[in-house]
């Protein structure tokens, strides 16, 4: 959350506004919980107003002390007021009179000789401006159809950055992408860049954490279309169908969308309704489902809303195709069991209307979703002239299965599919699984059954969905690292590193017994803790990672070597067993971090050591510390990272050296 102070500066009319910065708005902000400064702290090489202007622009907040007739106050909180809706506080000492302009304003009187009495009454302010969200600007109040800027259009997420994603993505590293998305906090591109993160994780599959990072940006802009529309799969991913139907919804209370946007909403409505459809019939017996499917399709009504999206936009054919699916599934069903089809309508005649009018609309379907995919084909074809890319698995599948819809041969349909797989490089168990879910539905209900078996063996898909997989545990570990000689208060001499040792290894078991899946462990690789806990891992044939913060020879100078060559020896053994991933490749900090204070590359390693651990999905996660629970020698230690797991609702077990 970033904050802009517009104020005087020095003492004007007998206000000291220094004072007023550093005994109330500071104090209320850090009681807040935000941070933020005025144009003395952007006094740096480049054009301050440039910056002065980004702030005013950007920031979630601005505090303007309007307590004299100071014309660059008024002048910045003008511009505030013409870029953005809201929020803004105004402060003023019991001086001046208030011009003209803001005397319908609310603002918030302090005493110019004890500006610190005010502090409570600021924090209460921040926190109630910040939750409640209403237009405070005059300009937007008064011409309630103009609409603000977007922020993301003003200022992007600098190219630095998104190459630092890039990279991440690129070498699968899903940790690393949560470490950038926690260490941009407060900055004035958080949301966008946040926003960037949160969609690259949702393309890694990553769901929990693209979670962490879409919600972040939901709730700072409730009405981000992209970000609800991500979340809304993700959600539908994690089985949380009622949370991805809120995020529709939100979607839903957009006007002017751009119609491939309309489409994609109506698309994950329709997937919602159709889960929830299935997940009426499938549990019955064979026999039985048919009837069932039929009596509450109109319950759901995934088709209509299918077609709804297809009707939006027709280069949407993911949307038009499923509802063809659907029409040609309940039209095979009501020649399966004609009954539950005539028990729907008054008389038989009305039945067989009805059922001649679905036919009508599956062929008019039919006809529009072929040339929605052949449309798509041949724009592929282009690009992919153009570019030498590679082909969209999504429309090799989606043209297969329109073939799985019209086509009566199972091995010319199974060729189709074979033939759609072989065209693509990047395909995944999770396109193939997909597809095996249309085609499964399918079979389930007794339709199509020898082409649904033929196409299933010709993707490679398991007959029967495969079973959850049990959650797999992950261990972290952070230790001190050995006393140095010349340490004036032990903390882990070299005397308890057998006892230590022992601890450690009690803990792990503990964690390896409460593991009924895959388990693994994340870690650096400093002498002492770090060192001891790959060493009792991989004696329980528990598999580690080694997360350095510099490379192999500079971080064992960092912290390592100290300890003396036996430390050099474990360490140089640990590095050759399983090779480390590296965070940097020095301790200079990107340029986004650069200004944090008190942060440091070992605080860069112990978020990305962290954020490692969180991106395994389904997993249940702990991190074990050896700690005496005091600060430690600086930020980035083992008690900062207690204190982050402990945020994150990591489980946390405390090996106390003291107690050894």
């Amino acid at each position: 959350m970033s904050i802009f102070i517009v104020r005087p500066f020095g003492c004007k009319d007998g206000i000291d506004f220094d004072r007023t910065e550093s005994e109330l708005i500071q104090p209320a902000m850090a009681a807040a919980d935000v941070r933020g400064g005025t144009t003395g702290l952007i006094a740096r090489s480049g054009n301050i107003r440039l910056d002065m202007f980004e702030r005013l622009v950007l920031a979630d907040l601005v505090i303007a002390d309007i307590s004299i007739h100071n014309a660059n106050v008024f002048y910045e909180l003008g511009i505030r007021h013409a870029l953005r809706d809201r929020p803004t506080i105004l402060l003023r000492a019991r001086k001046d009179e208030v011009p003209f302009d803001l005397k319908t304003d609310r603002y918030l009187e302090y005493a110019a000789d004890a500006p610190a009495a005010t502090v409570d009454a600021l924090t209460r302010a921040i926190g109630d401006t910040l939750r409640a969200r209403n237009v405070d600007s005059p300009v937007y109040l008064l011409l309630p159809e103009l609409k603000p800027p977007s922020t993301d259009k003003l200022r992007g997420v600098p190219e630095q950055f998104r190459a630092a994603v890039t990279s991440a993505v690129a070498h699968g590293d899903t940790g690393r992408l949560g470490l950038l998305a926690e260490e941009i906090d407060g900055l004035d591109w958080a949301l966008a860049g946040r926003r960037l993160i949160g969609k690259a994780l949702f393309e890694k599959r990553a769901y929990r954490s693209a979670r962490t990072w879409l919600e972040f940006v939901v709730r700072e802009d409730r009405d981000d279309t992209e970000a609800n529309l991500l979340l809304a799969t993700v959600y539908q991913r994690l089985g949380d169908l009622s949370e991805s139907t809120a995020a529709i919804g939100r979607v839903l209370e957009h006007e002017g969308l751009p119609s491939w946007t309309r489409a994609e909403k109506c698309a994950l409505a329709a997937s919602n309704r159709k889960t929830q459809w299935i997940a009426e019939w499938l549990p019955l017996a064979p026999e039985a489902r048919a009837a069932r499917a039929l009596d509450v399709i109109a319950k759901y009504a995934p088709i209509e809303t299918y077609e709804d999206g297809f009707v939006e936009d027709q280069n949407h054919f993911y949307s038009g195709l499923n509802a063809l699916a659907l029409r040609t599934l309940i039209l095979e069903l009501a020649k399966t069991v004609p009954d539950a089809w005539n028990g729907q309508f008054d008389t038989d005649s009305e039945a067989t209307a009805k059922l001649e009018d679905a036919k009508a609309q599956r062929e008019s379907l039919r006809a529009a979703v072929f040339r929605s995919l052949e449309a798509a084909r041949l724009r592929e074809e282009a690009r992919i002239r153009r570019a030498h890319g590679d082909p969209d698995v999504w429309l090799a599948l989606s043209i297969a299965d329109y073939y799985f819809l019209i086509g009566t041969r199972p091995t010319a349909v199974a060729a189709r599919y074979r033939e759609a797989l072989g065209k693509v490089r990047d395909w995944s168990g999770f396109s193939v699984e997909s597809a095996a879910r249309q085609i499964r539905m399918f079979r389930d209900l007794g339709v199509f059954v020898d082409k649904a078996t033929a196409a299933l063996e010709a993707i490679g898909a398991a007959p029967i969905p495969p079973a959850p997989a049990a959650r797999a545990r992950v261990i972290v570990f952070s230790g001190h690292r050995l006393d140095r000689p010349d340490r004036p208060a032990p903390r882990f001499p070299a005397a308890k590193v057998a006892a230590a040792t022992e601890a450690i290894r009690r803990c792990v078991l503990a964690e390896k017994a409460l593991s009924s899946g895959a388990i693994k462990g994340f870690a650096g690789a400093a002498n002492g803790g770090d060192i001891i806990f790959h060493e009792v891992c991989a004696a329980e044939a528990i598999s580690t990672t080694a997360l350095l913060a510099l490379p192999v020879d500079e971080y064992a100078a960092a912290s390592v070597n100290d300890a003396g060559p036996e430390w050099s020896e474990r360490y140089h053994k640990l590095v050759q067993r399983c090779a480390p991933r590296i965070l940097a490749d020095s301790a200079d900090l990107p340029p986004w971090a650069a200004e944090r204070p008190t942060y440091g590359v070992w605080n860069r390693n112990n978020l990305w050591v962290l954020h490692s651990a969180l991106a395994e999905d389904d997993a249940d996660i702990t991190l074990i510390v050896l700690w005496d629970g005091k600060g430690g020698d600086g930020p980035g230690g083992t008690g900062d990272m207690a204190k982050i797991a402990e945020k994150r609702g990591m489980k946390v077990v405390r090996i106390d050296p003291a107690q050894l």
